[in-house]
């Protein structure tokens, strides 16, 4: 993870406050999540969740300590992360900044997600999805977005305009350089390599079959860069 200097404060939760349990990895037998009981929100078409599904995951939080297989899942709306205790038969609003990264497998696809501090438009804390930690990173904010729509009734009859819709946001970063926007198109990674490389980047996109028309391709794109000692400058 990039070194990022954040102050950390924790503040008791009064009433609200309840804590998950987990299973632990071998060494951790005290270790607790602490966070706050979560209220469902108002419900719309779409889904306010990267994945709907509980899914057994892995948390790591910045005292060190790791945390395996236990139910999370990312509400891309609130960018928060949550759990869910069974003591309770409640979800759980995951303490944020106690979190360094969090992961998990999902039809056949890895996710790792780490807490980076942004510093752009209403800057803080965000969880952003990691492609490709290098000297240049590759990453995503999984925005979900709640926008207007046509009108419809939901499944209690109540007429609504409103829907969640995906927004992905991709970045380049370094600790140099901060956030830079970027696009899945060719002419968004190669503006940021130089003149005198950017026929041989051209060259190695074509030969490897790298059309970065997808985030995976992208993150590949970088690898192949740094394999070959094409630069990317910020």
């Amino acid at each position: 993870m990039k070194s990022n200097y954040r102050l950390i404060i924790l503040f008791p939760f009064l009433f609200l406050t309840v804590v998950a349990s987990a299973q632990l990895e071998p060494g951790w037998d005290q270790e607790k999540i602490m966070g706050k009981r979560y209220i469902v929100q108002e419900r719309f078409d779409g889904s306010s969740f990267l994945v709907d599904d509980w899914i057994e995951g892995r948390v790591t939080l910045l005292s060190g300590n790791v945390i395996s297989d236990i139910p999370i899942k990312y509400d891309g709306y609130h960018d928060e992360l949550l759990s869910y205790n069974e003591l309770y038969y409640s979800m759980i609003l995951v303490e944020k900044s106690a979190i360094e990264s969090f992961e998990f497998d999902y039809l056949g696809e890895k996710y790792y997600f780490e807490l980076r501090f942004f510093d752009g438009l209403f800057d803080g804390d965000r969880f952003f999805q990691v492609y490709y930690d290098g000297d240049v990173d590759f990453l995503c904010f999984r925005q979900i977005q709640l926008v207007t729509c046509s009108p419809y009734r939901d499944a209690t009859n109540i007429l609504k305009n409103q829907k969640y819709e995906p927004n992905n946001r991709f970045f380049l970063y370094d600790d140099e350089n901060g956030y830079r926007p970027v696009s899945l198109k060719k002419k968004s990674l190669l503006r940021y390599v130089s003149k005198m490389q950017k026929k041989d980047a051209k060259q190695l996109l074509r030969s490897n079959n790298i059309n970065l028309k997808t985030p995976e391709s992208y993150a590949r794109a970088l690898k192949v860069f740094k394999d070959s000692d094409i630069e990317v400058n910020l």
